[in-house]
């Protein structure tokens, strides 16, 4: 029974690695889901998907936005399934990381062989910056998805010219489009590759070509309802990001890691990987293929970050992890000594976990405590109208819609919560209620709010959640406060004594 069990194992021990890689990977993004308060980009996520808006609408706002509209109605269309709850928006992201592992294997496997492959999982499975956007109600962890199995089927459609790795390559890179406008360098990135193809293939040049134009001629169709939005953010003349340096990829390297001494070994294993182009019986064209993946995603976008205005920001250059993590792992596949690869894996896994422990990442307070906010509310005077400051141009009619009565709808909160817009007309025309909260996600704007500092408004009490804040006030109307001066100066009358 022993031997065949240590047979078994034997025979299918890249298998059984793989599971759990697979395992490990979906436990990590589904750990503490719902520990962390949705923040900020999150309850514009449910705000736009709300299942109680019409897909129209959401595919029209969405539109307006700096996204493209994929995964917002994606996101209606899961909370139509499963219900409106923290959970289940999040529980999306979750499962699409969780899918990304796997898609990780492929990946590496396509490229390489299986090892290689299953050392991608394992990195991407606990690599900290994918298991935060795995818990995120986002774009970002689907955009990854996608990239990584848009140049899956890319690197298929190269070696085999099937109907089929046609179909699902542009299948996949049109949903990373339709996903994040990122998904346009990612594409423009297999550009470089084919071009690199077509030089270094002579035999298959005619057929390559032909290929490239059917492939462009389908995408364009695909993506014509889009061209329009793509224009008007062309012509954009600024936006809130800073110009990137030219050694912004350090950061950004570093950001994707978050452990200096993994940051060590991945230099070490990225510069094995690709030092082998350089050795005739190392080279490999798969390696070269990464190579520009990584090259081209990084410098696309930095080209147009300082000929235009900035759009580099670290979580959308996701499309270019999976190619670093398949480099890193063919790295280790390099060492020649078998137990050499098995404690530089491990090393990498420990390494990956010990920092999630050490930094408190399942247990510890990073974002803004909107939902601990309106539970303090409710606990402390929930009979109060709410004022939704966040979205506080109190001049422009589109901000009558408010973030937190979306986050209050979503936790089945009973709090009138109402855009802060209408505190403006109701002080305007002197009909403000006695008590009211004021709720924004940034304390010092409250602080500082024109609207909150007249006389007849007094503090009565502050919550301060994290980065969150709430503020209860009392207001004494002019003719409340005329009245009450005229009964103390009575009081004060009756009160003096008779000459």
């Amino acid at each position: 029974m022993y031997e065949k069990s240590k047979n078994y194992i034997n025979e299918h021990a890249l298998f059984i690695a793989l599971l759990f890689a697979l395992g490990l990977g979906l436990f990590l993004r589904f750990k503490g889901l719902t520990f962390q308060s949705y923040w900020f980009d999150e309850i514009f996520s449910i705000k736009i998907s709300n299942p109680n808006n019409s897909v129209a609408f959401v595919y029209e706002k969405t539109m307006g936005d700096v996204h493209p509209p994929f995964y917002q109605s994606l996101l209606w269309f899961w909370y139509q399934i499963f219900g409106f709850n923290e959970y289940a928006g999040r529980a999306l992201s979750a499962l699409s990381g969780s899918l990304g592992v796997f898609v990780l294997y492929l990946l590496g496997k396509e490229l390489y062989n299986k090892e290689v492959g299953i050392y991608a999982s394992f990195i991407g499975g606990t690599n900290y910056f994918l298991i935060l956007y795995s818990q995120e109600v986002r774009s970002n962890i689907i955009l990854f998805l996608f990239s990584a199995l848009s140049y899956l089927y890319f690197s298929k459609l190269l070696k085999n010219h099937s109907k089929q790795n046609l179909f699902f390559y542009l299948l996949f890179s049109i949903l990373a489009i339709y996903t994040h406008y990122f998904g346009f360098f990612l594409v423009a990135s297999q550009v470089f590759v084919f071009l690199f193809y077509l030089i270094i293939d002579k035999e298959k040049r005619v057929a390559l070509f032909k290929l490239a134009l059917l492939s462009a001629f389908l995408m364009l169709i695909a993506l014509a309802p889009l061209i329009e939005r793509i224009i008007e953010h062309i012509h954009t003349q600024s936006y809130w990001m800073q110009a990137p340096d030219a050694l912004f990829f350090i950061d950004y390297l570093k950001a994707y890691i978050l452990s200096p001494f993994l940051e060590k070994i991945f230099l070490l294993l990225a510069v094995v990987s690709i030092g082998s182009l350089f050795f005739k019986k190392l080279y490999s064209h798969s390696t070269a293929l990464l190579f520009l993946w990584i090259v081209m995603g990084f410098l696309l976008p930095y080209i147009k970050s300082i000929t235009g205005f900035s759009i580099l920001i670290e979580r959308s250059m996701i499309i270019v992890i999976p190619a670093l993590i398949v480099l890193v792992a063919y790295g280790i596949y390099l060492l020649k000594v078998y137990w050499l690869k098995i404690a530089v894996i491990g090393a990498i896994v420990f390494l990956a976990l010990y920092h999630l422990y050490r930094m408190d990442y399942y247990s510890k307070v990073s974002k803004d405590q909107f939902r601990e906010t309106l539970v303090a509310i409710e606990q402390t005077k929930k009979d109060a109208i709410v004022y939704d400051f966040i979205m506080h141009n109190l001049h422009d009619n589109r901000y009558k819609s408010n973030f937190f009565e979306n986050y209050g709808v979503l936790l089945g909160s009973k709090l009138k919560i109402r855009p802060a817009v209408e505190l403006k007309d109701r002080c305007a025309n002197d009909t403000m209620p006695q008590y009211f909260w004021v709720v924004h996600a940034h304390k010092d704007f409250l602080w500082n709010a024109r609207i909150l500092q007249k006389e007849q408004m007094q503090k009565v009490l502050t919550i301060d959640k994290h980065q969150a804040q709430a503020i209860l006030y009392t207001y004494q109307s002019d003719s409340q406060k005329c009245q009450k001066d005229k009964n103390e100066s009575t009081n004060t009358i009756n009160s003096m004594p008779l000459l």
